[in-house]
Parts: C-alpha cells; structure tokens; sequence
C-alpha cells in the first residue's frame, strides 16, 4: 500500500512539473520594422530577414513609409525610362528603354522578396506622385501581396484612400495570436512653403493643399484619427496592436511640424508599440506611459535600410485570452560596407558591358574603390589599338589626350597595379621604351590615380612607383580609412619558398626592357610596408596582387598563401591576372585573424566587401566576404 502511495505521488508530481514547465515557456511574437528606405535595399538588410525567418517562420514585417524614390539603379531606370548601354569616348551613353515609369514599379518586387505585411505611406510617396500615379502605385504593391495601409489618409468622399489597419493571425503551439497593425501618416507631406509664418506654412504642406492632390485626397491629423481606428480594431479583439507610424517623435519647428509620436503614445490608448520615421533618427526603445498608464515602447530603425528594429512581445495565455507579459525592442544597426571592386587585363575583357557593370557597381549609399590588378596595357587588343599608335608616334602631350580615353580614368578608377603586360616587351606594336612606362605612370597621377606596387624597385633601391595608397571612404558616420597594398608577382620567378636566398629576392623582370628596374619577394616587403602602413592607423588593409601564377591559391607553397597566413595585419587579398575563378578562400593569419582570398578569373571582377561599425570611436570590421562576378 505504501509503495503503491508513493508510485500515485510521484506520477502526480511528475504531470506538475511537467505542467509547470510548460506554463513557463513564454509565446513569443517577433515584429521586424524598417523606415524611409528611400528605394535603397541593402544586401545585408536582406540577408539579416531571411537568416531571422529561418528561426521564427512567424516573423512579422512592417516598414513606417518613404519607401518609394529613385536612389537605387533600378528605381532609376524605371523613373527615366533609360538604361546605360555604353561608354564612347568616355561618357555615358543611354538607350530608351520604355516610357519614363512604364510598366511595375521595380521596387514593390523588391519589398515583396523580404514578404512585408504592411507599409504605410510616408511624405514622399505623395510628393514623388499625382493621384494616377499614386493608384498605380497603391495597384503594384498590392498584386505583390504588400499591403499599403494609412488610416488618416482619405478620399474627398471622406472614405479611407487605402486600408487604414490589417489584422494578422499568428500561429503558435497555445493558438493562433492575432496582431493589428495600424497605419499612420504624418499630414504635413510637403516642403517648407513660401509662407514665412509657421501655422500658414503648416498649412500649405498638408496633403490637401497639394496642387496634385487638391480635390483628390486629404489627411485628418494623426492622433486624432488613431484614437477613432484603435477603438474600431479593438472591436476584432486584437492580442496586440502595433502603430506603424511616418513621423518623427517630437516637433522640430518649423522643419517638422507633424512630428506627433511621443503625443500619439501618451493619449492614445490600446497601442503596445510604435514603429516612428521621417526623421531618419535611430532609437532603439524609448518608453511612454498612455492615459491608462500602461506602458508604450517606441521604436524607429533609421534610413535606407542602414539598420532594423526587432520587436519582442512575450505573451501569457489565461483563460483564453492572450497578455502581454513583457515586450522590448532592440535595433540591429549594419555595418557600413566597404567594397574594393577589382579589375583584371583590362587588355582582353575590356567591352561595354563591363563597363556598364562597373559603373552600376557604383550605386550604393557609400561608394566603392576601384582598383584595376594590372595588364591595363596590351597594344594587340582591339580597344587599344588606337591608343598604343598615339604612344609611339606622338609627343607626351598626345599620350594625356588619350589616357582620357581609357576605362580606368572614366570609370573613376582609384588605384591600378603595374602587371606584367606593363613590364614586357611587345615589339610588333610597341616601340618598348622604360620612359613611354614612364610618362604613362606620370599621366596616371596627373589624373589622380596611383600606379601601385610595393615590391619593384629601381637600381638605386627606391620604389619604382607608390607602394601603396590611404583612401578615405565617407559615410554618413564619419570616414574610413582603406589601405590598398599594391604587389606585383615575377612572371619569371619561381616560387620561392626561401626567403633568404638573395638570389631568389632580387629578379630582373624582362632585362631586354626593364633592366633598371627588379621585383623582391612580395611576402618579405609586404610585410615591411603593412608596418609602414600601420602607422597610418587604418580601418582595412587589401593586398591587390598581380600574378601570373594560374595556380596561385592551388599551390601549397605559393607566395599568395604565404601573404595571406604569415603577413599580419592584412584583411584581404585579391589576386589578379588569373585564368581561375575563386569566389572565395579563407585563411587564417599567425594572430588566427581571417584573410579572405578571391581570384577574379576570366571575364569577371573581384567584389570583396568588408562591413564595418564603430565602437567607441573606432571602426571594426565585423563580418568580410568576396565573389568573382561575371560581367554582363
């Protein structure tokens, strides 16, 4: 009887702890927001949503409106109706594509890969559009199954232009968990009028005071209009309700007249969170209390797409009914990312259509160093033709006119590394002469780009050129400090694996033509002129190597792998004139830090790209990455 007590006893406490484990697992909803996008999807916005879907398939995703503008290259394209065919002579020549605005708007398949459930429209939705315009707007992102949603937004009738709200069902192991998102934009949607008094400027900007508007829609203020809407979606029973909101948080006169977050979260009740923009501030939680005094967190991710709020509500179920036991927000603030685009034999891969990928290269919010690897020059190539004839017959003077010509001076190149093309000898069409080299490089740097390798010297033991070069990269957090390391490996050397061997450090090029010149062992002078170069203090250093070594990453002994794991303070390499694609190899140094390692191969471009954010003042990178792209 005793053992049968305590069998019935231990069952019983078994189910309790095993109830009370379970009541003490929260239901979780995650909310994903982003705000005045500006038509800028970033890559690493991108990748960060699908990563967080994989783990939460319930995720939700809002954005608070500025979504729609011409910033990005395919925006672009679609607003002008022109594409970029080719360069002649160096300036860009376009092609009629459609009628300016013919067709989808590009960014509505955009915003529909990253699966948005709701948008609302911020100030530059309207000044961007008419009312046609506008309706054709409001059609595309709907047949992409992007609800657009304004509760203050409303046709002359005084019907909703648009849904002011939608509600969202969110599966979960304790039942479905519904979710409201409201909608809200801020009324005053034009620029600053003609009107020097504040309440008449005020008034100028509101939505129906637009000439392209006037008749057609107008906006009720904000606050107003959510205190009505709360009160009709509190009548579907929401769990939780969630304003998405395109204004700032507080009023900045007269700049921002209709900033009204901090005044919609203090008096409007039956909101648990807000989603703010317009002001492109970032504030990760700041926390109000409503009229009925419970709590309200306030959020805004910043702009184009440079960082993401997250939303973490932990909801309890009693009786059927869902609570909010806790929520939070957090801000996940990307990286600036650096990207060092590298060219290779330019002398063979040069067409229209690299050039054209290039320049669109070009269309990100911080721009992109430009670096050729070397072979720029090869007078058999039929787009050189021309130029390598005006360098044997013409005067200095005629070499700068046509060095204008060349890709690597319109594309806005930033650096070009000597190659073996530069350095040999090509008789047929080429009166090789070390001062034609001479005055090309000085033409180069008359036109602002560095001719680059550390590890060719002179006899007299100077460097023949710059070893390297500091460029800044602005942002809007301050600028970043990029060294690019130029090294030009030995066609004729072997790969030396004894790096004290004199004789295996100092090898003529081509003695026909350079023999006042001679390459040591890039892996020995590297490391020399990265200390040099650490007293500069930079963010990033990228070695850009010319090798003629095909095999240059396959080989254990080679000198690139030595680079890349014996030479500290490098983040990564790339290697040009190679006949190998490798999107990426990874290596570690003697301090086990990452080096990235690409090859750009035939008809392709290297893309290393470095994200960086600073911390106390002082940029780290935080995540890097390379491919070789194929030219279109």
């Amino acid at each position: 009887m005793k053992i049968k007590f305590i069998i019935v006893a231990s069952i019983i406490f078994l189910i309790v702890l095993l109830t009370g484990c379970q009541s003490t697992k929260d239901t979780e909803i995650n909310v994903l927001a982003t705000s005045d996008l500006h038509s800028i999807i970033p890559d690493n916005l991108v990748s960060y949503v699908e990563e967080e879907r994989k783990y939460d398939e319930n995720l939700l995703m809002v954005d608070a409106g500025d979504f729609f503008d011409m910033q990005s290259g395919e925006m672009n394209k679609w607003f002008t109706g022109q594409k970029l065919v080719r360069f002649k002579d160096g300036i860009p020549e376009y092609k009629k594509i459609a009628e300016p605005r013919e067709g989808e708007v590009p960014l509505a398949k955009e915003m529909a890969k990253l699966k948005y459930d709701a948008v609302t429209f911020g100030n530059h939705e309207f000044v961007s559009n008419d009312k046609q315009s506008l309706d054709k707007l409001v059609s595309d992102f709907e047949n992409n199954n992007i609800p657009l949603v304004s509760a203050n937004v409303y046709k002359q009738s005084g019907e909703n232009y648009v849904k002011p709200y939608v509600m969202k069902s969110v599966q979960t192991d304790k039942g479905d968990v519904k979710v409201g998102i409201l909608g809200l934009t801020i009324k005053e949607v034009g620029e600053r009028s003609r009107f020097k008094n504040f309440e008449e400027d005020k008034k100028a900007r509101e939505l129906g005071e637009q000439e392209q508007y006037k008749g057609e829609l107008y906006a009720n203020d904000l606050v107003e209009d959510a205190k009505k809407w709360v009160k009709v979606m509190e009548k579907e029973k929401p769990d939780v309700i969630i304003a998405i909101v395109h204004s700032g948080e507080e009023p900045k006169n007269p700049k921002n007249p209709g900033n009204k977050i901090k005044e919609l979260a203090t008096t409007v009740d039956g909101i648990d969170a807000i989603v703010a923009g317009h002001t492109h501030e970032k504030i990760e939680q700041h926390t109000y209390k409503n009229k009925s005094g419970e709590e309200v967190i306030v959020t805004q991710p910043g702009a184009h797409g440079n960082s993401i709020s997250k939303i973490n509500f932990k909801l309890d179920k009693k009786n059927d009914k869902w609570y909010i036991k806790d929520k939070y927000s957090e801000l996940k603030i990307f990286g600036k990312e650096v990207n060092i685009i590298t060219t290779s034999g330019l002398h063979q891969n040069f067409s229209d259509e690299m050039a054209v990928s290039l320049f669109n290269e070009r269309d990100r919010d911080v721009q992109p160093i430009f670096i050729d690897t070397g072979d720029f020059l090869d007078t058999n190539a039929k787009e050189m033709t021309k130029w390598s004839k005006e360098w044997q017959y013409n005067s200095k003077k005629g070499i700068h006119k046509k060095i204008n010509e060349w890709p690597i001076v319109y594309l806005g190149y930033d650096a070009v590394v000597l190659g073996s093309h530069e350095l040999t000898s090509d008789k047929k069409n080429f009166k090789e002469k070390k001062s034609i080299l001479d005055s090309i490089i000085e033409n180069f740097e008359e036109m602002k780009i560095p001719v680059l390798s550390a590890n060719i010297y002179n006899e007299s033991g100077d460097n023949y050129v710059k070893p390297y070069i500091m460029h800044k990269v602005e942002t809007r957090e301050g600028s970043i400090k990029v060294g690019v390391l130029g090294l030009t490996v030995d066609k004729d050397k072997k790969d030396s694996s004894d790096l004290n061997s004199e004789k295996d450090s100092k090898t003529l090029n081509t003695p026909e033509k350079t023999e006042e010149l001679y390459t040591n062992n890039l892996v020995k002078d590297a490391e020399e002129w990265i200390r040099v170069m650490q007293k500069e203090n930079p963010d990033v250093i990228v070695a850009v190597v010319h090798s003629d070594n095909n095999m240059a990453l396959k080989n254990p002994s080679s000198e690139i792998k030595k680079l890349a794991m014996s030479v500290d303070g490098i983040d990564a390499i790339v290697v040009g004139h190679t006949k190998n694609k490798i999107e990426e190899h990874s290596y570690k140094n003697e301090f086990g830090d990452k080096v990235i390692v690409t090859q750009s191969g035939e008809d392709c471009y290297s893309k290393i790209s470095l994200e960086l954010r600073k911390e106390n003042g002082k940029w780290n990178v935080i995540n890097k990455y390379s491919k070789s792209i194929k030219m279109k």
